[in-house]
C-alpha cells in the first residue's frame, strides 16, 4: 500500500504539473494518473491495494467539505437565495416526473418489471424517478476546490450543492414512506421516516454550528497542529457522525461555513485544507 501510494501521490503530482501549462486543472493530472496506473490499464495498483485505500477517502471528503463550506458567505448567499430555490424546485420536479415517468414507460422493457401490477409499479417509479434526482456533491466541491474557482457561477454551484443534499436526503425519506404501502402488500406510511429525516438534518446543522464553533475557537486561541486536527476531523469524527447517524458531508459544510461567517478564521482553515489536500486529494481522485 505505500509504494502504491508514493507512486500514485509522485505520477499524480508530476502530471498535474505537466498538464498546467496547457491549461487543464491539477485534477485532471490526478484522474489520468489513477487511471492508466489502476488496476484496470498498467495494474500498477491492484483492487486489493485500492480497497486498503478506501478510508483516505473519508478524509478527502471532510477536507472537501470544510472548504465548501468557508468559501460560502452570507452575503452572496442572500444574493443568490431566490434563484436556488427556484432552480432547486424546478430541476428536482422535472427530474422526478420525468425519469419515474419513463420508468413506468419502458417498465415491459426491464426484466424485473415486467410482471408488476401497477401499485407496485408505481412504487417502484417513485423510488427510481427520486433516485435519479441524487447527485454526487463530493465530486463538484472537488472540482472546485481544485480549480480554486471563484465568481457568480462556483458560488452559485455552492450553495446549490447545500440545499440539494437537504432536498435529496428529504425526498428520498418522502419517496420510501409512500412507496413502502405500493410495494409491500398489508404496509402503511409511518411517520417515523421523519423522525428519523429530521434527527438527521436538524442534528447535522446542529453538529456543524458546534463544530464550525469549536474549530473557530482553536485557529484563535492556539491555531498550531493543524493537521493533526484535520486528520481527527476527517477519521475520528467522520465515524462518530456516522454512528449516530448523521451526515457528515452536510456536518462539515456547516462547520466550515459557521468559521467564515461567524469568525475571521475562515482564511486560515482554507489554507491549512488546502496545504493538506495537496496529497489526500491526488490519491482521492
Amino acid at each position: 500500500a505505500m509504494t502504491a501510494i508514493g507512486f500514485l501521490v509522485l505520477a499524480g503530482t508530476l502530471l498535474s504539473e505537466l498538464l498546467e501549462p496547457v491549461g487543464l486543472p491539477h485534477l485532471s493530472g490526478y484522474l489520468l494518473a489513477g487511471i492508466v496506473g489502476g488496476p484496470h490499464v498498467l495494474h500498477l495498483v491492484p483492487h486489493d491495494v485500492v480497497k486498503q485505500l478506501l478510508p483516505v477517502n473519508t478524509l478527502a471528503l471532510a477536507l472537501i467539505a470544510l472548504s465548501g463550506g468557508v468559501e460560502l458567505k452570507i452575503e452572496t448567499l442572500r444574493s443568490v437565495a431566490k434563484s436556488l430555490a427556484f432552480a432547486s424546485m424546478i430541476q428536482t420536479g422535472l427530474v422526478l416526473v420525468g425519469m419515474g415517468g419513463m420508468f413506468l414507460l419502458l417498465a415491459r422493457y426491464i426484466p424485473f418489471a415486467q410482471n408488476l401490477e401497477l401499485r407496485p409499479l408505481l412504487g417502484v417509479a417513485l423510488l427510481w424517478g427520486a433516485l435519479c434526482v441524487t447527485r454526487s456533491p463530493s465530486a463538484c466541491m472537488g472540482i472546485l476546490s481544485q480549480t480554486r474557482a471563484k465568481g457568480p457561477l462556483a458560488t452559485f454551484s455552492l450553495g446549490f450543492i447545500m440545499l440539494s443534499d437537504v432536498v435529496v436526503v428529504m425526498m428520498i425519506a418522502t419517496a420510501i414512506m409512500l412507496a413502502r404501502p405500493l410495494i409491500t402488500p398489508g404496509a402503511s406510511i409511518s411517520s417515523d421516516d421523519f423522525n428519523v429525516l429530521g434527527h438527521e438534518i436538524l442534528g447535522s446543522f446542529s453538529m456543524g454550528t458546534t463544530l464550525g464553533l469549536v474549530l473557530a475557537m482553536y485557529l484563535r486561541l492556539v491555531g498550531g497542529q493543524l493537521i493533526l486536527v484535520l486528520l481527527a476531523l476527517g477519521f475520528g469524527v467522520t465515524a462518530a457522525l456516522k454512528y449516530i447517524h448523521l451526515d457528515p458531508l452536510l456536518t462539515f459544510l456547516t462547520a466550515g461555513f459557521v468559521v467564515q461567517n461567524l469568525s475571521n478564521q475562515g482564511p486560515k482553515l482554507l489554507h491549512a485544507v488546502e496545504q493538506m489536500g495537496s496529497v489526500v486529494f491526488v490519491l482521492f481522485f
